[in-house]
Parts: C-alpha cells; structure tokens; sequence
C-alpha cells in the first residue's frame, strides 16, 4: 500500500489501483539517461523525479505539462497510460475526437479539480480522479460554463465517496 502527503491531504492506494506512473516515469528516465538529465531537460528537480519514480509523490499539472513538452511525449500517455507515447508511434489514428480535443478546457477541468479537491481536503484514487476529469471535460467541452471550482464540487463531492 502506498500513501502520499500534500498538505493536509492523504491518499492511500493498494498497488492495485496504480496506474502506472512509476513505470512511465521510469521509462523517461532511461531514455533520457538518468533521472538528472530528465530533471534537467524539463526544469524540474531531481528529487522530485526521483519521488515520481518511487511512487512517493505526483505531480502537479505544470509540471506535467513541463515533463510532456521537454520529452516530446503526448499528455494523455504520461497522465493515464493511454494512446501512445509520442505523436506519429504506430497505432496512433486521429480521430475527430482527438482532433477536437481543447487542451485549454481541459487544464481548466484538471485544475478546478486540484483545488477543489485540496480546499475542501477530499480524496479520490488516481484512477478515479482521471476518470472525473476526463467525464467533466466531456461536460465542459460542450457548455457555456467555464469550469472552477465551484462549478464542479457537486461531482468532486460524488467522487469522492
């Protein structure tokens, strides 16, 4: 079982629940040789990219964004594991959903999440957390509404139960 801290907010999840992240960080690390060269490359500190890999600490949304753009890699494979790793791999298809995909709206979505979920101390999983982001993009995607945090706590507070 690992538990994280930020502040005064403890997520606990069994290896089960894991979504891979370690593995992705890892996987950056040996391609870009050492976890100082990734650290660097994204101007990020080592210790941090070091507790990525042990699975002693996530990121933040900049710093995923930072990570993404240093290594060329696509968003939504560092986040969650899907698609693949960088744009034109095999396998990869454009399709009108991914091509309508508004990164603007999303970093919204995920950042009304993040404080939501920090100023009124819920947790969710990982797993559970990208599956509210992903269905409140969905939902915001089509609306008039900008998403905040007020906006969105009726689902943080279904979430988080």
């Amino acid at each position: 079982m690992t538990s994280k801290n930020k502040s005064d907010v403890t997520v606990t999840f069994s290896e089960s629940e894991s979504d891979g992240f370690e593995s992705r960080i890892e996987r950056l690390i040996e391609q870009a040789g050492s976890a100082t060269k990734l650290a660097r490359m994204a101007g990020i500190s080592e210790s941090v990219v070091r507790k990525w890999r042990n699975g002693r600490s996530d990121p933040s949304r900049l710093n995923l964004i930072a990570l993404s753009k240093a290594t060329g890699t696509n968003l939504e494979w560092l986040v969650t594991g899907n698609g693949p790793m960088r744009p034109g791999e095999a396998g990869e298809t454009i399709t009108p959903a991914a091509a309508d995909f508004d990164r603007a709206i999303f970093a919204s979505v995920l950042t009304a999440v993040e404080e939501g979920m920090e100023q009124y101390r819920l947790r969710l999983a990982p797993q559970k957390k990208v599956e509210l982001v992903l269905a409140l993009y969905d939902i915001f995607k089509d609306s008039d509404k900008q998403p905040s945090t007020a906006t969105i706590l009726p689902f943080l507070r279904v979430g988080a139960r």
